[in-house]
């Protein structure tokens, strides 16, 4: 399995050889959050994760990074996948009014929650993983709601041809598909397929499953061009990247 678009920790175990991941992980993405919103000075912050392996995963997450700035949740509340009924967790969060909330959840109920906290009042930076989905999370609030609102991402963005490997991957685009429209979830799938197609460049002309193997474990500090992979033997993690985007009243589009 290559590249898979998922950050869980399940499939980082370092026995599983047949399994190499080209995304940071959900544990990545939220310590990069909670160094974000402590920078700022957040250190009030609450943890709303869905009510699930995925959710439970993330919690842990959020607890080693808290930890690592000596610093618990001021509260946890849990939520039911692709639910808008959120009323708990956000009577939870009220009740302590943090600064900082990581949530760990789909798009549906991160947007109620989100909705729900705004309308009581609550100025907290509120920062979503990758796995929320950012367009679907942006259009499921008003503007007014949305804006402010933290998505990680594990690819660079999408509309910055400055990056060389971006500006590739817009021209190829271009050229094949009809709306030309760009995304996160696009651009990692093409980063996915150079990865796979070096390493088949590497594995030779008469490929098997254990070379290819090999010639994935062979992957050393390669440059894509502004995105950087690497694996091993013993790590199979390609890439750390984690960028943390802001939902804005405007498209990003150009």
């Amino acid at each position: 399995m290559v590249a898979p678009m998922t950050g869980a920790s399940l499939l980082r175990r370092p026995e599983l050889r047949m399994v190499f991941n080209l995304r940071a992980s959900y544990r990545g993405e939220i310590a990069a959050m909670v160094d974000e919103m402590v920078r700022d000075a957040n250190h009030r912050i609450a943890v709303v994760y869905q009510d699930d392996a995925f959710g439970q995963d993330g919690l842990e997450g959020a607890l080693v990074a808290l930890r690592r700035h000596g610093l618990k949740p001021v509260v946890t509340a849990t939520v039911e996948r692709n639910s808008d009924q959120v009323g708990s967790a956000v009577r939870r969060l009220m009740d302590v009014n943090p600064n900082g909330v990581v949530v760990v959840s789909a798009y549906v109920s991160s947007a109620a929650l989100t909705t729900a906290v705004r309308e009581k009042g609550s100025r907290a930076q509120i920062m979503n993983v990758s796995f929320v989905g950012t367009k679907a999370l942006q259009q499921a609030m008003p503007v007014s709601v949305s804006n402010g609102i933290g998505v990680a991402q594990v690819v660079p963005f999408p509309w910055n041809r400055w990056i060389p490997v971006v500006a590739q991957y817009q021209k190829l685009m271009r050229l094949n598909s009809e709306d030309q429209g760009f995304g996160f979830t696009s651009l990692e799938g093409f980063l996915a397929a150079r990865l796979i197609t070096d390493a088949l460049d590497r594995a030779g002309p008469d490929p098997s499953r254990d070379s290819l193997v090999k010639a994935m474990e062979s992957i050393r500090d390669l440059d894509l061009g502004g995105f950087r992979i690497e694996m091993d033997r013993d790590d199979h993690q390609a890439s750390d990247f984690v960028e943390l985007t802001f939902l804005g009243s405007q498209s990003w589009e150009p």
